[in-house]
């Protein structure tokens, strides 16, 4: 089940998907405070994070292009007799993790963290206005093979809602192939088709299956 998303309505509205405390694995109740900048250049995060340092923090890029932040610590507080048996022992753990979806013109190549008097600092830098146009047009240029290659072509202007029932079924795996998937599993593609759309859909998974491996 996926985690349901609420609107942070004291965010900018790129950041509604930004963030999402339900995504948020949490040790205590209380998460790090977090402020969000953005300027002309970049976005800035900032994380509270008293008493720790850089060591405790992990922040990465995962495999869908999200913005992981993880931070662990733990700490050991002791007292001891003189016979060297423990009065006292105590010990402190703290783990947080906080996945963000990242808004499209962020230059995930170019990020970078640092922990300064008690705050996780993360800079987003933005793409360029060119940066952006060249991202857009790969993305528009992919968009339009993967319909050729499953026949669709002639349809990348229409709504969706309105292809019938067999060129939708071939829609869905378009776009599951545009995330570049290294595994496509497909439950009972051909379900509800008739003949003629069951053997067009089989016919398309192999033309895939020749171009993508």
């Amino acid at each position: 089940m996926m985690p349901v998303r609420r609107t942070q309505s004291w965010l900018p509205s790129i950041f509604n998907d930004f963030f999402d405390n339900d995504w948020m694995v949490k040790a205590n109740a209380t998460a790090p405070a977090i402020n969000v900048l953005e300027t002309e250049k970049e976005y800035k995060v900032e994380l509270a994070a008293p008493g720790m340092t850089k060591d405790d923090f992990n922040v990465r890029i995962d495999e869908d292009n999200n913005l992981v932040i993880s931070m662990e610590k733990k700490t050991e507080n002791k007292e001891e007799k003189k016979d060297g048996r423990y009065l006292r022992r105590e010990f402190s753990y703290s783990k947080f993790q906080q996945t963000m979806i990242l808004p499209d013109n962020v230059d995930k190549e170019k990020i970078a963290a640092s922990v300064e008097h008690g705050v996780l600092n993360i800079e987003l830098p933005k793409l360029s206005e060119e940066e952006v146009k060249k991202a857009e047009k790969q993305i528009d240029e992919k968009a339009h093979e993967l319909l050729k290659v499953v026949g669709l072509d002639e349809f990348a202007d229409a709504d969706a809602k309105n292809l019938p029932y067999g060129k939708q079924r071939k829609l869905e795996i378009a776009r599951a192939m545009a995330t570049d998937p290294k595994l496509l599993l497909l439950d009972e593609p051909a379900a509800g088709m008739n003949p003629t759309e069951t053997r067009e859909l089989l016919e398309t998974i192999q033309v895939l299956q020749i171009r993508y491996g």
